[in-house]
C-alpha cells in the first residue's frame, strides 16, 4: 500500500515512476488470483488455474520494474502524478442559463495552440 501511495503522492526524482503503478497492480492481480485459484480452475473448464496466472502475474512486477530502471531519466521538473492526472471541472452560465462544461487537464500531455 505504501509504494503506490508515495508514487502517487511524492514526486519523483527520475521519469517514469508510473512503472511502480503497474508493479503493484500485478502484484495485486496475483494475490486475487492466489485467492481464487480453485473458482479461476472451474472457470476455465480446468484448463488453468489461479496459482498459474498468479505465478504470470507476479513475474510481470520485476518486468515492470526493469522497464522503469531502463527507461529512466533525472526529472528537470518535479511533479507528482496526483498533478500530472490532475483533472479540473468547470462551470459556467450562458444567457442566464447554468451550462456544465468539464475540461480535462493532463499536465503530461503537450497543448497546441492556434494562433
Amino acid at each position: 500500500m505504501a509504494i503506490p501511495l508515495m508514487a502517487i503522492l511524492l514526486p519523483p526524482m527520475y521519469t517514469h515512476s508510473a512503472y511502480w503503478l503497474w508493479a503493484a497492480g500485478f502484484y495485486l492481480l496475483a494475490k486475487v488470483e492466489e485467492a481464487l485459484d480453485k473458482p479461476i480452475y472451474s472457470w476455465t473448464f480446468d484448463i488453468v488455474s489461479g496459482h498459474t496466472l498468479k505465478h504470470l502475474c507476479a513475474a510481470m512486477v520485476p518486468v515492470c520494474l526493469a522497464l522503469m530502471l531502463a527507461k529512466r531519466s533525472i526529472e528537470p521538473e518535479r511533479q507528482t502524478l496526483l498533478e500530472t492526472w490532475k483533472i479540473t471541472w468547470r462551470k459556467y452560465k450562458e444567457n442566464g442559463h447554468k451550462v456544465e462544461i468539464h475540461t480535462y487537464e493532463y499536465t503530461n500531455v503537450p497543448i497546441e495552440e492556434s494562433g
